[in-house]
C-alpha cells in the first residue's frame, strides 16, 4: 500500500451506524470487486498537495482483508465525501444518503427528500431508515426552573419510518403509518419506537413490509425522549429505556424504567437515577 495510502483515517467498519451527512446525486463514484467477507471503508489523502485555493481531492477506499488484492477506490473528490454507513450482503453499501452498487458504481437515492434520514436496521436485502420530517434532533433544549436546569418544550421531532429493498427497483416506500416521536433502537428482529402525541405509548414494529405496529405501553407525559437508550434482555422477556424528565436535572439525572413485555406493564420505574450509577 505505501505511498498509496498515506493520510490514512480509517472512517468504519460497514457493519457501524452513523449519523447521516450530505451526498449529492452526482458524485464520482467508481466500480470496484470485492468479493466475500468483510470490507473496510476508508479515506486516502492526495499524493500531490492541492493547489491553491482548491480542495484537497481525497479518494474514498475498499480493502477485503481477505483478499490480497489493493485497496479500491470507490469515490474520487473534495473533503465533502459521503458517508458508509454498511453493507448489505456483497454487492451493496448503504451511504448517509443513497445505496451503492460496489460492482457498476451506480447509486439510487434512499429517498426523494431533503429532510434527514437515518439507517436503523438491515434485514436481508431490506433497508430500514426513517425520515425526520419535522422537529428537531433532539427535540427539546434547556432552561432554569427554581434554580434547577430542566428539559424546556420545544417542538418535538416527528418520523416517517420507510424500507427500501436494495435488490429491487422498487422506490422505498413506508412501511408503517404510525407516528413516531423517538427512535428506541433495534432488537429483537423489531425496531422499538415512542409514538408521537398524547398519549404517547411505546410500539414494537417487526421488521417487514407489511408491518402491523404492537402497542405495548404508554408512557408519562413528563418524559422526554429525545435521546433514549434502550436494552432488551437476553431472554426477551424485558426492556429498559431511559429518558430525561422535565421536572428533574437535565444534565444530571435520568429516568430508569424496565417493561415486562409479557405483561406490558412497568416492573421498575425511578425517575431520579443519577446519570454517574449507569457506570
Amino acid at each position: 500500500m505505501g505511498n498509496r495510502l498515506r493520510g490514512f483515517v480509517a472512517l468504519c467498519l460497514v457493519a457501524t451506524l452513523c449519523w447521516p451527512g450530505e451526498c449529492r446525486a452526482d458524485e464520482p463514484f467508481i466500480a470496484a470487486t470485492n468479493g466475500p467477507g468483510p470490507l473496510l471503508v476508508f479515506v486516502a489523502n492526495e499524493i500531490a498537495p492541492p493547489r491553491l485555493g482548491k480542495p484537497k481531492n481525497v479518494e474514498l477506499c475498499t480493502f477485503n482483508p481477505r483478499h490480497h488484492k489493493r485497496p479500491q477506490p470507490i469515490w474520487r473528490g473534495s473533503d465533502d465525501r459521503p458517508i458508509p454507513i454498511a453493507l448489505v450482503g456483497t454487492e451493496f453499501l448503504v451511504l448517509d444518503r443513497s445505496v451503492l452498487h460496489l460492482a457498476t458504481g451506480k447509486t439510487r437515492p434512499l429517498l426523494d427528500a431533503e429532510r434527514p434520514l437515518r439507517l436503523l436496521a438491515i434485514d436481508g436485502s431490506r433497508v430500514y431508515f426513517s425520515e425526520r420530517y419535522a422537529g428537531h434532533v433532539f427535540g427539546r433544549t434547556t432552561t432554569v426552573r427554581d434554580g434547577l436546569i430542566v428539559a424546556a418544550d420545544e417542538q418535538r421531532a416527528r418520523y416517517r419510518l420507510h424500507c427500501l429493498d436494495v435488490g429491487s427497483s422498487q422506490e422505498a416506500s413506508q412501511f408503517t403509518t404510525l407516528e413516531v416521536e423517538s427512535i428506541l433502537g433495534h432488537a429483537g428482529g423489531a425496531l422499538w419506537v415512542v409514538s408521537s402525541g398524547e398519549p404517547r405509548h411505546v410500539y414494537r414494529i417487526p421488521l417487514s413490509p407489511d408491518a402491523v405496529p404492537e402497542q405495548i405501553i404508554g408512557i408519562d407525559k413528563h418524559w422526554s425522549l429525545s435521546d433514549p437508550q434502550m436494552e432488551l434482555s437476553p431472554s426477551k422477556k424485558y426492556l429498559a429505556i431511559t429518558a430525561s424528565h422535565e421536572q428533574r436535572h437535565f444534565f444530571e439525572q435520568r429516568v430508569l424504567a424496565i417493561i415486562d413485555l409479557a405483561r406490558n406493564e412497568f416492573a421498575f420505574v425511578k425517575d431520579d437515577v443519577y446519570q454517574r450509577q449507569f457506570g
